[in-house]
């Protein structure tokens, strides 16, 4: 836990707006949701919730979720061993498939027809045409298959395929969809079907929806592996659990949801090779937004606060209209007061430096001897919020990304001018 003093010299030092995720809390989040769910059930990391946490996430998961060329990019940047890759996606092309391939990941979802259908083609492609990745790195190697130098398209080698069953949104393909492709397994020599994905929803409170439906997903693998003979051993489950934000809510122990589920996913592990697949609720707790007071006014009642964010890099999941107050600290900064500031408590309409009406972080919260300087720091803000933001938006700068791990800090991405992308 980083404590005010320390946010204050990470804020001198470094400027404002940053984000800064802690690394020691990530980990220690990981290693405690491993101890509730046992060791016989595997950890995969959505890494759309935060794609500047995926080395650290490589390092404590089984398995990270790619759900795009450009998130793949990064795993190739990053190094990462191509076996904890699941080449996910709802939008996905040959080439596509193909550079996976290239980078080796270890396992893929078919959402459609089509996806099982291309996933075939870039399979033969590969094999026949013998394009194969020597190494997950910046350079291709062309050879072909009878070299047998490369153990990922040896011959008999076929690419392992996770079917995403439907849950009632674009992702995924109907039951009748999956049987189709079962029932012309002869259409894809190269594929091997190995199980199913499945994902519903986040931020969902209700755990009688989770039992529900791992009992459905329990009686519809059975019935696939009867008809058709297959093992389907893997599934992997997106649980969607949730995670407070906001004042008001339950704060006292984020992990209760997990440990709530906990023996359902026991009992599911020992019918298949289960492996639930999260994001929001591993990284949510791990990050901080800090910006800077820049301005105070009041009109007709109202106490203004111009902050150096904004809802451009501010996003909190079920946010309203700035309704709702999320969790942050007043830290004093070495402002005096001006013209406009309020002394003692007082309630402040808190506001970005966007010029549009929308740009309202909360429309009412208390402080206390708010100065002009002063940062102000939002908590759990690990997920998402660094890449949902309108950062385009009147072509502000982009906050800096710093990481902090062992007592230091590091700049991962320093403040970016968007200017230049829009002209």
């Amino acid at each position: 836990m980083i404590d005010n003093e320390e946010f204050k010299k990470i804020a001198d030092e470094y400027a404002t707006p940053s984000y800064i995720f802690n690394i020691d809390d990530l980990k220690k989040r990981v290693a405690d949701i491993r101890q509730i769910v046992g060791d016989n059930i595997g950890l995969c990391y959505a890494m759309k919730a935060n794609p500047f946490l995926t080395k650290a996430m490589s390092e404590v998961v089984d398995k990270l979720e790619v759900c795009s060329p450009g998130e793949l990019d990064i795993c190739v940047a990053e190094k990462i061993d191509g076996d904890k890759i699941v080449y996910s996606g709802v939008n996905k092309t040959k080439e596509s498939i193909i550079d996976a391939f290239k980078a080796k990941a270890g396992i893929y979802t078919a959402e459609s027809v089509l996806h099982a259908n291309l996933l075939q083609e870039a399979a033969w492609e590969i094999k026949e045409c013998g394009l194969i990745c020597e190494s997950n790195d910046d350079y291709l190697k062309e050879e072909k298959m009878a070299s047998g130098s490369d153990d990922f398209f040896s011959d008999g080698f076929k690419v392992p395929v996770l079917l995403r069953l439907n849950a009632g949104s674009q992702f995924g393909m109907s039951r009748e969809d999956i049987c189709y492709i079962l029932d012309h397994q002869d259409d894809y020599p190269n594929l091997e079907f190995v199980g199913i994905h499945y994902f519903a929803g986040t931020q969902r409170k209700k755990l009688k929806q989770q039992i529900e439906e791992l009992e459905e997903l329990h009686v519809f693998i059975e019935e696939l592996r009867v008809k058709y003979s297959l093992p389907l051993r893997k599934l992997e489950y997106g649980p969607g659990l949730p995670v407070p934000y906001f004042e008001g809510e339950d704060f006292e122990d984020t992990l209760l949801p997990l440990k709530d589920l906990a023996p359902t996913l026991t009992e599911v592990s020992r019918w298949c090779d289960l492996t639930i697949e999260m994001g929001r609720f591993f990284t949510s707790t791990c990050g901080i937004y800090i910006s800077k007071v820049m301005d105070i006014k009041s009109n007709k009642g109202t106490n203004y606060c111009i902050i150096d964010g904004g809802i451009n890099h501010i996003t909190y999941f079920g946010q309203v209209m700035g309704m709702k107050i999320p969790i942050m600290r007043h830290i004093e900064g070495d402002g005096q007061a001006v013209y406009g500031t309020v002394e003692g408590t007082a309630d402040y309409a808190l506001c970005g430096s966007l010029c549009t009406t929308a740009d309202v972080l909360v429309r009412k919260v208390s402080f206390t001897n708010l100065k002009i300087g002063d940062i102000l720091a939002f908590e759990n803000i690990g997920a998402y919020s660094i890449t949902e933001g309108l950062y385009l938006f009147l072509s502000r700068t982009m906050p800096k990304v710093l990481i902090y791990e062992n007592g230091k800090v590091k700049v991962v991405r320093d403040f970016k001018d968007t200017s230049v992308l829009n002209h």
